[in-house]
């Protein structure tokens, strides 16, 4: 049996002066010609967007949608999931604070907060400091936590990033973060570092990556 598998993106972007719409959809289609065959389409990002203020050396703007964390967020271990929920950011010179509060499950009453700092350009040269945390958590408290160790989270990342430019017409970052769960006492710490070159975006792009996790 042949079988074959297609998958395409869609990626939007609508602005207006204060207002945007940030959309991409993914289609996958395998099997067209067996019984086992199936088509799907997945939201992977819809944000509306909304800038109330700004000025000569800062923002603030309010998105509200669903996106993938890594979207979003910096990390390489934590933010594997989406964000379902209101995201909030602001700027001011070299700073930015963002999150917000996000849906993990609404029927079973499961939720979560994150929030992250970035203090870019330390030191004058490109170099940035990142710290983030993050918390789960459920209407039925501890006894969620108990029947579930998945909802026993409660973690922060410091992080930082440093960026070398013009190397094979690419930008070089080298990056690394350590992370902790405070809930736990077991297996509570990891950490990660890599370097990453290029990006993707438009056609004929192309990136490598290679990261250490533990």
């Amino acid at each position: 049996m042949h079988h074959t598998r297609l998958q395409a993106a869609i990626t939007a972007l609508f602005e207006t002066e204060a207002t945007w719409v940030d959309s991409k959809m993914n289609f996958k289609l395998a099997n067209a010609d067996s019984s086992e065959a199936f088509a799907r389409v997945d939201l992977e990002r819809c944000l509306l967007g909304y800038e109330s203020f700004t000025d000569t050396d800062s923002y603030f703007y309010t998105e509200v949608g669903r996106a993938q964390m890594r979207y979003l967020f910096d990390s390489k271990i934590q933010f594997d999931s989406y964000f379902n929920g209101a995201h909030f950011q602001f700027l001011r010179d070299s700073l930015c604070i963002h999150g917000g509060p996000f849906v993990i499950g609404f029927y079973e009453q499961k939720y979560g907060l994150i929030a992250e700092a970035i203090y870019m350009n330390a030191l004058g040269i490109p170099l940035s400091f990142t710290y983030s945390i993050i918390d789960w958590f459920s209407n039925r408290g501890e006894l969620e936590e108990k029947l579930n160790p998945m909802y026993c989270y409660i973690v922060s990342q410091l992080g930082a990033n440093y960026i070398i430019g013009n190397v094979m017409h690419r930008s070089l970052k080298f990056y690394g973060a350590v992370l902790r769960n405070h809930k736990i006492s077991e297996h509570a710490n990891a950490f990660y570092f890599g370097a990453c070159i290029g990006s993707l975006g438009n056609a004929k792009d192309w990136k490598f990556d290679v990261n250490y996790q533990y």
